[in-house]
Order: C-alpha cells, then sequence, then structure tokens
C-alpha cells in the first residue's frame, strides 16, 4: 500500500508552476498521506500548498522515467519535457499536453483518470499566504487609464531569443505617459509611469514570482517571452478574464503560451519580432 508520494522536477520554476493543480488531483486519487515535492528551487515557491512538504531531488528521481515505485512510496516526474511526444514545435508547453500525459501515466499506473476538463488544470494559487500588501497598496494607488506588466528578463529555454527589451521599455513610456508600466527585471530606465516589481513587492526571500502573478491579475495587458514571471502570469483568473490581453514574444505561436485553444475569455496575442521597433509596433498594436 502507498503512503508516501514525492513528486519531482528537476527544471525550472515554471515548470514547477505548470504542475500545481495536477499534483492535487494526484494526491486525491493516491490516497497517501505523506507528500512532498522535490525540487532545485525555492520551497517558498508551493508555499501556499501546506498539504506539500519540500525535500530534495535524489538521484533515484531521474529526470526521463514518467514514475516507480520504491517500497511503500511512488516517486511521480511533473517534468513534461521527460517525453517529446508532449511538447509541440518550439518548445510548447501547453495544458491541454499535461493533461494528456498525466493521463497516460495514470492508466500506466492502473489508478483513475484525471476527473476534470484540462483547462481547470491552468494554475490556482492562494494568494492569501503571500507578501501580496505591497502590490495591493501600488494598485489603489494607481490613476493610469491601463496598467501593463511587462516581463523583461532573459528567457531560460530556447522558445524565444533573448532581445534586449530595455529600448522598448522607454518607447511605450514616452508614448503612453497616460499608462503605468510594471517591469519585472530592473533596468537604469526611470520615468514617472515606469515601476519595478522589486521596489513594489520589496520581499526578502528572494522569490517574488508568487506576488507578481497577482499583480498580474490587476493588470490590464502582460507581455513577456512565456518565461520566468510571464508564465507565472498564466493563472486560471487571468485566463476567465475576457478584459485581459497576454502579448507573447517567441519564435513560434505554439510556444507563446501555456493554453494552446483559442476559445478561453482572455485574449492571446502573440509575435515573432525581435528587432526593437517591430516589438514596440506590436506592443503599441496591443494595448492601444
Amino acid at each position: 500500500m502507498l503512503k508516501k508520494a514525492i513528486f519531482h522536477c528537476s527544471y525550472g520554476a515554471g515548470d514547477i508552476f505548470e504542475s500545481r493543480e495536477f499534483v492535487k488531483e494526484y494526491i486525491k486519487i493516491l490516497g497517501t498521506t505523506e507528500n512532498y515535492y522535490a525540487h532545485g528551487k525555492s520551497p517558498y515557491i508551493l508555499h501556499d500548498m501546506p498539504e506539500l512538504k519540500f525535500t530534495d531531488v535524489t538521484p533515484e528521481m531521474n529526470h526521463r522515467t514518467s514514475w516507480k515505485i520504491i517500497g511503500d512510496t511512488i516517486l511521480i516526474n511533473m517534468w513534461i519535457g521527460r517525453d517529446s511526444k508532449y511538447v509541440l514545435p518550439q518548445i510548447g508547453v501547453v495544458v491541454e499536453e499535461h493533461f494528456r500525459m498525466h493521463n497516460d501515466m495514470l492508466r500506466d499506473m492502473k489508478m483513475s483518470p484525471l476527473s476534470r476538463n484540462p483547462y481547470v488544470y491552468i494554475p490556482t494559487i492562494d494568494y492569501k499566504q503571500y507578501a501580496i500588501k505591497n502590490v495591493a497598496s501600488f494598485y489603489g494607488g494607481i490613476s493610469s487609464e491601463k496598467l501593463i506588466l511587462i516581463s523583461n528578463g532573459p528567457v531560460q529555454s530556447n522558445q524565444a531569443k533573448n532581445f534586449d527589451f530595455t529600448p522598448v521599455i522607454k518607447l511605450v513610456c514616452d508614448t503612453f505617459p497616460e499608462y503605468s508600466f510594471v517591469v519585472t527585471q530592473n533596468t537604469n530606465l526611470r520615468a514617472e509611469n515606469l515601476f519595478y516589481t522589486s521596489e513594489i513587492i520589496n520581499i526578502t526571500t528572494g522569490v517574488d514570482l508568487n506576488e507578481i502573478s497577482y499583480l498580474s491579475t490587476l493588470c490590464d495587458v502582460v507581455i513577456g517571452r512565456n518565461s520566468g514571471p510571464h508564465v507565472f502570469s498564466q493563472v486560471l483568473p487571468n485566463w476567465m478574464d475576457r478584459n485581459k490581453t497576454s502579448l507573447s514574444f517567441t519564435y513560434g505561436k505554439g510556444a507563446s503560451h501555456f493554453v494552446a485553444s483559442d476559445n478561453l475569455p482572455m485574449k492571446k496575442e502573440w509575435s515573432d519580432a525581435e528587432d526593437t521597433m517591430e516589438v514596440f509596433k506590436k506592443i503599441c498594436e496591443v494595448i492601444e
């Protein structure tokens, strides 16, 4: 009889984030009393999931093995990249393929399939468990027509080019003084309508991805390259908001967002632009 489940992921914070709802379902299906998540990131990433304890990745947790049982413990690999058949061209990682992968794994385990439709497994975060007070205070003081979040940090995978967002940020701030722009990675730029997440959130944990995710739910437009904070903006409340737009700059459309379908309420925009002026033009088109 299984007593313990250890979910594991040897890769990025975004990969851990995208697995959240599937982990919750596994715990229900397995009925295990001890549940752990092994990963190489800060335990704070899953701080709102008290049903999970943090543990380190060990050699038994092979990143290419889907699952294995050792005694009364089951090890479950949550990384979708373990098998390329679940990854769309140009490194597209979508909830629909996560859904297919985990159903295949559950069938292999001779367990019940996932109980709900794929889109219910878009991540939901209990933001009350995070340091969102400063974000709420910042939002309460904003009087601009639109609030726009730009994830300008480097891409961690190869789904997009690491072009320099800084000149684009300067252009949009100068062009749209009536809008407020919040940027996730510090630059040397300063403007009355430009803000930085590190200065807004101002926490000492070193990981503010969930706080940035909360901020994204307050924004009209979120922009990025489907990496880092832009991945953490792919939460269910955003996908269900028809007044919100997500713009992603990636090599291919299939790699631009966590949802492949175009039928959810949030507007989904994509561009393969890399040149400063082309990126700027696309942002203008989306936010105007």
